[in-house]
């Protein structure tokens, strides 16, 4: 027998190979109480492997199912990130505009309310800092009827002066540059002085000089144009008294002064122009901060 098992072991493997699944089909596929002797053999010899096969493919049917939840979530993650990524430009693009916008509204203020001053809204596209001179270059020159010495404001208050006009572009003097005077008034006490600007100073911090010691000034005072020389429009806020300063034996008191203006975030400015030269420039109210718009008349700023 064993010599005939020896002899034809590998027909016989291929024969149990080919026998047995049917084997255990036959015995699965047999109604409960059904089952003859060789069925229930069949299955009991087969219980350990079937339970091996189940457990494994159970193992690999919860790693499979792992493993496409886990990359499920992560592409999910990623386009989340992405939606999330692209709400956040929208809020940015969305705050711009809301910036631009308000920032437009206020230097349309004074158009509205000076229907015979023409207005050119203009984009800052560049700026000098330099030991020399505090300027900025706007995209409007002599083709877009850019005269020189037209005052320049922003919504915050006066920027400065058309200093240079080229055809497609214009230079302006900030006010903080050391060639830069102009009259000036106290909104509180009505005092009169002229503002210069210090130049070098890294804040584009002004100075406001000729007050006399006689005159009440603090710090914290706001600083408006006086309407001396009909160059600027009356009123225009300047800037807020920080510090005092008193030299013995001088009459006058000098005060620095820090700028409403933000000059180194300037996107755009609004460019002011005379139909006729010589007529003053109404400010319109709104235009003043809320704590000068009870105080302050409406005012002219001096010629430099």
């Amino acid at each position: 027998m064993l010599r005939f098992f020896k002899q034809y072991r590998v027909p016989l493997a291929v024969l149990a190979v080919i026998l047995l699944p049917l084997l255990v089909y036959r015995a699965h596929s047999v109604r409960p109480g059904r089952a003859n002797t060789l069925d229930k053999l069949v299955l009991a010899a087969t219980a350990p492997l079937r339970a091996l096969l189940m457990n494994a493919t159970g193992a690999v049917s919860d790693a499979w199912y792992h493993y496409v939840d886990v990359v499920g979530a992560r592409a999910e993650n990623a386009d989340l990130r992405l939606k999330i990524q692209g709400l956040e430009h929208e809020v940015d693009r969305l705050e711009t505009l809301g910036v631009e916008n308000a920032e437009l509204r206020r230097l349309l203020v004074i158009k509205a309310a000076n229907p015979e001053v023409e207005t050119r809204v203009a984009q800052v596209i560049g700026m000098s800092i330099s030991p020399s001179a505090r300027t900025l270059e706007i995209d409007q020159g002599s083709l877009h009827g850019i005269p020189q010495g037209a005052p320049v404001v922003s919504g915050q208050g006066l920027v400065g002066l058309v200093q240079r006009v080229a055809w497609t572009s214009s230079e302006v003097l900030l006010i903080a540059d050391e060639k830069m005077s102009l009259h000036a008034q106290v909104v509180r006490t009505r005092a009169r002085g002229r503002i210069r600007g210090q130049g070098l100073s890294p804040d584009f911090r002004l100075e406001l000089t000729e007050i006399l010691r006689s005159d009440d000034l603090v710090v914290g005072d706001r600083v408006v144009t006086s309407g001396l020389g009909k160059v600027f429009p009356k009123g225009l806020p300047i800037g807020e008294v920080i510090e005092l300063r008193t030299e013995p034996g001088v009459q006058h008191r000098v005060a620095d002064v820090a700028p409403y203006v933000d000059f180194a975030r300037l996107e755009r400015v609004s460019v002011l122009i005379q139909k006729q030269p010589g007529d003053p420039i109404v400010t319109p109210e709104p235009l003043l901060p809320p704590s000068l718009r009870a105080g302050a008349e409406t005012a002219t700023v001096a010629a430099p």
